[in-house]
């Protein structure tokens, strides 16, 4: 402001004159938070028009609530109004109240403008329990997480010389207790997370093994089938019988859903895409998508940009046209369905995983097409966006990468997978309930259907944030999640015998119940990424998979040594194990 403005202002207080006008808008804020620390909008703007100085003041409600960008200045501005992260962690559930004076310099701060500000703080639902087979051994508690998360793996390689045992037998693992049965030897996978490679009644695997795809006996690793035609990844396994599969796009035939009978090695085709009314140049599941428990499967159709869901029993696909849904192109990772109907809606969910938001559509059977339901949400907590959890544009949306869909025991469909936060900043486990629309990305406790699940990395450079994987189960409410030792393609030198860097949920798999209701920590994997195995050691990540009662894990492990992949089976003390 002018030297000469402001002299004026002083003159006219110190004669008693009106001063320099000034105003601030809105006159009231609110904020919402969560007693966990998560604020649903950190800050917020404060308009102010002033024709000089102004100060700002606050009134007589908790002295610490508040955070300003600036508490003077001059002429019109803006200042950002935020609720202090420290503070709010430290106070209970309830309704807080502050007010905020803004005045001109040298006035009287109980004649100035007033906002009042009003902060709510939910009460954060309960973390889940946390079990084990037996344990935890040989791990420490970690400040602001509910578990002792840090574990020291004996023998862990590099540089440990961990053996694991024959085919067809177990140890047990030292840190949590499971039982760990080898399927396989060296050289052998399974596919993804999701779909799950094992059959409905828990009694073969998916495994593909010196080139070929074979059917293994789920306990003992004895090979039931040998040369099976299903591809390894993308293939959906039938939801009650162990003796059918189904591929969407394969090799053979890029355009259709192929049924294929694991016993006799017949296979027919079960819906024809190439032809009218769709006419698709190829579809696919995009290797993880799933199906549901009564058998519908998801597609998609890249390059007509086309999503499908078809009714094995019914024999008829429901789509949808994403060229019309706003705020696209939309690139698909995957499209996968909801487990079943969901109790609360009434609505049959595919959800597309993709850029730069996921797309979730319920089946219209009566229109014979797929609705569009919402696009993204927003993420909430990371970013500059509005917080009102509907993905706009140039906001930070949910795409739901490494994910999958599972129902709950009261009937609900909802998607687990892994997200980053700023207030708190971390990397958390959440669920979103599918059927609470376009809020379904607003925490729980203020109404919506985001739910934290469980604190995984912490910020501030003192946590390895690792990748994970997520596969639920098809008839039962449980999914099993497999971090690994480090980021994204992360691998290290097959020369490298420095020991690993242990913090927070590394190399882990475990089991949630029930949306959070319980998480149970299975065993440490062992499997190490390398720089010289295929696609920078992407095939040494676990990848765990869930059958579909909760009984049985399946992943993967090279157990510390480079190209020497094995499946793995894993008893979680849940569903009906044999």
């Amino acid at each position: 402001m002018p030297t000469r403005t402001r002299a004026l202002a002083l003159l006219g207080a110190a004669l008693g004159l009106p001063l320099l006008a000034q105003n601030a808008s809105p006159d009231s804020l609110r904020f919402e938070a969560v007693t966990s620390g998560f604020i649903l909008r950190e800050t917020q703007p404060l308009a102010i028009q002033a024709a000089g100085p102004w100060n700002i003041r606050m009134g007589t409600g908790p002295g610490d609530m508040l955070s300003l960008s600036k508490a003077k200045g001059a002429g019109n501005d803006v200042v950002a109004v935020g609720v202090q992260g420290w503070w709010l962690v430290r106070q209970k559930a309830g309704t807080y109240e502050q007010t905020l004076s803004v005045y001109p310099e040298g006035g009287d701060p109980s004649k100035g403008t007033t906002v009042h500000v009003t902060l709510r703080i939910a009460q954060a639902v309960p973390n889940p329990a946390v079990t084990y087979p037996d344990g935890p051994h040989g791990c420490t508690a970690v400040p602001e997480l509910p578990d002792p998360a840090t574990c020291v793996v004996p023998n862990e390689r590099p540089p440990g010389r961990f053996q694991p045992p024959e085919v067809g037998t177990s140890y047990v693992d030292p840190n949590f207790g499971a039982r760990v049965t080898v399927l396989t030897g060296p050289g052998a996978l399974h596919g993804y997370s999701s779909p799950s490679a094992i059959t409905a009644r828990n009694r073969m695997v998916l495994v593909g093994k010196s080139g070929e795809n074979q059917m293994v006996d789920l306990n003992t690793g004895s090979v039931l089938v040998r040369n099976v035609k299903a591809p390894l990844e993308g293939t959906i396994l039938d939801a009650q019988d162990d003796a059918v599969a189904y591929a969407v796009g394969p090799a053979e035939n890029h355009a259709a859903i192929l049924r294929y009978d694991l016993a006799t090695g017949k296979k027919t085709v079960l819906a024809d895409f190439s032809k009218a009314p769709y006419r698709f140049s190829s579809i696919t599941v995009g290797g993880t998508g799933e199906g549901s428990k009564d058998n519908w499967l998801p597609l998609s159709a890249p390059e007509q940009q086309q999503l499908c869901a078809y009714s094995v029993a019914a024999r008829k696909a429901y789509c949808a046209d994403l060229k019309s849904v706003p705020g696209g192109p939309f690139k698909v990772d995957f499209p996968t369905m909801s487990k079943g109907v969901d109790k609360t809606s009434g609505k049959r969910y595919v959800v597309a995983v993709a850029n730069p938001a996921m797309l979730t559509f319920s089946v219209n059977e009566a229109a014979g097409s797929l609705e569009l339901e919402t696009v993204g949400p927003e993420q909430v907590g990371y970013g500059k966006g509005n917080a009102n959890g509907i993905c706009e544009a140039g906001e930070r949306c949910i795409g739901g990468g490494h994910s999958d869909l599972f129902e709950d025991p009261r009937g609900n469909q909802l998607m687990m997978l892994g997200l980053e936060f700023t207030s708190p900043c971390e990397y958390d486990l959440v669920t979103l309930q599918l059927n609470q629309g376009v809020r379904m990305g607003l925490p729980v406790e203020l109404g919506g259907g985001l739910r934290r699940v469980m604190t995984l990395f912490r910020c501030g450079g003192q946590d390895v944030w690792a990748d994970l994987h997520i596969g639920c189960a098809r008839s039962s409410p449980y999914c099993v999640v497999a971090t690994t030792y480090g980021g994204f393609e992360s691998a290290r030198r097959p020369d490298d015998e420095s020991p690993m860097r242990r913090t927070p949920h590394l190399s882990e798999i475990f089991v949630v119940r029930d949306n959070g209701a319980e998480i149970r920590r299975l065993a440490q994997h062992r499997s190490v990424q390398f720089t010289n195995e295929d696609s920078h050691g992407y095939w040494s990540t676990p990848r765990a998979c869930l059958s579909a009662d909760g009984a049985y894990v399946v992943a993967d492990s090279n157990f510390g040594v480079p190209n020497a992949h094995r499946v793995i089976q894993i008893e979680t003390g849940f569903g009906v194990a044999k």
